[in-house]
């Protein structure tokens, strides 16, 4: 569904929306007992970067906005 939605989003200037509306489905999804994918995906991420590089580029990624984030998720910006 947000892979279908995010032109839209970010075509019309949507993207806090979007995030809302994602950030909502992800807590009813934690609700129901199922296994959060953000939490696996972090476990994966931490295991094959070990814990020094996994909390350094945490932090890199805790300082972007989401303007940024975005760019760099597109290649627009420089990896830590």
């Amino acid at each position: 569904m947000a892979a279908a939605l995010y032109y839209y989003w970010l075509g019309c200037g949507f993207l806090a929306e979007g995030r809302h509306w994602l950030d909502r489905a992800l807590a009813r999804q934690a609700e129901s007992g199922r296994a959060r994918p953000h939490d696996h995906c972090a476990d994966l991420a931490r295991h094959a970067l070990r814990d020094k590089r996994f909390s350094a580029s945490f932090r890199h990624g805790a300082r972007l906005t989401l303007d940024q984030a975005v760019e760099y998720a597109l290649g627009d910006l420089r990896a830590p």
